[in-house]
């Protein structure tokens, strides 16, 4: 991405200019607090320093460093970035309650979503938070697949149980950056 590894960076402002924001762009951004957007930008907008499309409608970014332990997702959310919430040391917990019909869905302040895959409804695991403070956890047993990097830098946690059938749709670098994990 275009910021990938600016670890010096603070805040980010989406010039007017910008019309499209790609995956990935600020993996890395260590020290980012804030996003902000120029106001005659047609495509995005920022909402208390998280990058959104101009509807509100896509999540695409949380900043790495936003001091805050929650976050509340907008309602109006129908889309979030698979990176949205990569490397965030300081977020305990993800809320998000939809009034409105959505493939997404929080439990204990992890982040879901359902995929219909070959006419099959397939629920994935997105993100654990990463400051979350629990020691164990056990990935419910109606979740089909962990994405990559879902449980990425979870410090705190020393146990996971996977229910049986699982072990195979776990993605690559699920637990990267984990490093106290010693059971599964």
């Amino acid at each position: 991405g275009a910021f990938a590894g600016c670890t010096d960076i603070e805040s980010i402002t989406i010039p007017k200019s910008v019309e499209s924001i790609l995956g990935e762009v600020f993996t890395g951004c260590s020290n980012l607090k804030t996003f902000y957007v120029a106001k005659e930008n047609t495509k995005y907008c920022s909402d208390n320093g998280v990058l959104f499309n101009k509807d509100k409608k896509t999540l695409v970014a949380y900043p790495a460093n936003k001091a805050s332990t929650s976050y509340t997702i907008p309602e109006s959310v129908t889309y979030i970035f698979d990176d949205a919430f990569q490397s965030c040391p300081n977020l305990e917990e993800i809320i998000f309650d939809p009034t409105s019909t959505s493939d997404y869905s929080v439990t204990d302040g992890v982040l879901f979503k359902t995929v219909t895959t070959n006419e099959a409804p397939e629920k994935r695991l997105i993100k654990y938070p990463e400051a979350k403070k629990d020691s164990s956890y056990t990935i419910p047993a109606d979740v089909d697949r962990v994405n990559k990097d879902a449980f990425f830098n979870c410090t705190n946690l020393t146990s996971i149980t996977i229910p049986g059938g699982m072990p195979d749709t776990i993605e690559p670098d699920a637990f990267s950056g984990s490093t106290r994990l010693t059971k599964f």
